[in-house]
């Protein structure tokens, strides 16, 4: 059995969209082509029947470009019966990607090349040389301002969420702090684990919930603005698994 447990994948999702926060259109040819630092997604299928496809299957990638640069990456299972392998390349050039899956699935082991070309993204942030502050990939200077809104995830799109990062944006923050997975009682429908918090099973996860998040982060990209996901959270009355008030906590004297 592979080890593939959806808590891992919780956080590889999450990981995955702050990295590339974008949904690209959905095909099953085979990309030929994409820019840099650009979202390029890639859906591969089975035909074979699990019986619990977030566990007993681990789908994986090694891709391979210019200088020998050589990367690995996890596809994750998106509720349709196939897996997504989401990828950002950071050169430009021809790469190579070859995914497997282990145990071994003809299906899902496939090998294609991708050539990647300019584009107007500035890259991902980094420390600046003098270490002064910070800049994208491409060298423009990044202001690291960004505001918290846990749930961020549970706001409605039309009324709150995009009136929100448009006022955000013209604010001048940077990026949105939020946390994911998410689990609130006034959200009962943001349950990203199987079945329900009441009977949950934390054995597989709810691709509704996560096809949901990647929404927002596009409108978090439409908007310019970043993403600081917080995996998990230990504070006495939240956490990915506790509903509030859910938790004892001191009393003060």
């Amino acid at each position: 059995m592979a080890r593939s447990y959806a808590s891992h994948q919780t956080m590889l999702l999450a990981l995955l969209l702050f990295a590339a926060p974008a949904v690209l259109p959905s095909a099953e040819a085979t990309p030929a082509s994409t820019g840099l630092y650009e979202p390029l997604d890639i859906h591969l299928s089975s035909s074979r029947p699990y019986t619990n496809p977030f566990r007993d299957v681990l789908v994986s990638a090694t891709v391979r470009g210019p200088g020998n640069r050589t990367l690995a990456a996890l596809a994750v299972y998106d509720g349709s019966a196939g897996w997504l392998l989401r990828l950002s390349f950071d050169r430009l050039g021809e790469w190579v990607v070859k995914t497997a899956a282990e145990p071994d699935d003809p299906a899902l082991r496939r090998e294609f090349t991708v050539q990647v070309s300019p584009s107007g993204a500035d890259g991902p942030v980094r420390v600046e040389g003098s270490r002064q502050g910070f800049v994208h990939a491409n060298g423009k200077p990044y202001f690291h301002s960004g505001d918290t809104c846990y749930p961020l995830l549970g706001l409605n799109r039309e009324k709150q969420l995009l009136p929100y990062l448009r006022r955000r944006r013209e604010q001048g923050f940077s990026h949105i702090r939020f946390e994911a997975p998410y689990t609130d009682a006034r959200f009962p429908q943001l349950w990203p684990w199987g079945r329900t918090p009441d009977d949950p099973d934390l054995d597989r996860l709810n691709p509704a919930y996560f096809a949901h998040m990647d929404a927002v982060m596009k409108d978090l990209r439409s908007h310019h603005l970043l993403a600081e996901i917080i995996l998990e959270n230990f504070y006495p009355g939240g956490g990915p698994m506790r509903k509030p008030g859910s938790v004892d906590t001191p009393s003060r004297a």
